[in-house]
């Protein structure tokens, strides 16, 4: 899955929000901010597991507002994913 979180998504905490969520559900992926304001998230799981992460993507940490989440369904793994779930640059 990946998804495009778009808001007030920066500076609000927002990776470390999704760092502690995916890694609680034992997702792998990576998480980083986007030069345009928005946060990317690449996750690989379960379509469930990737749900429950989705919804709470669209919910956010308290200081976060997210107006718009973009997710494109994609098979298979991308390459360069570890198995622990990582905050990119």
């Amino acid at each position: 899955m990946r998804v495009t979180v778009y808001g007030r998504v920066q500076n609000v905490g927002f990776r470390m929000f999704v760092l502690e969520a995916a890694r609680g559900m034992n997702v792998a992926g990576y998480v980083r901010n986007e030069y345009h304001g928005s946060v990317s998230v690449v996750a690989v799981d379960t379509r469930d597991t990737l749900e429950r992460l989705l919804m709470a993507l669209r919910r956010g940490p308290v200081h976060a507002l997210v107006d718009h989440v973009g997710v494109d369904w994609q098979p298979g793994n991308p390459q360069g994913l570890t198995r622990e779930f990582e905050v990119r640059a």
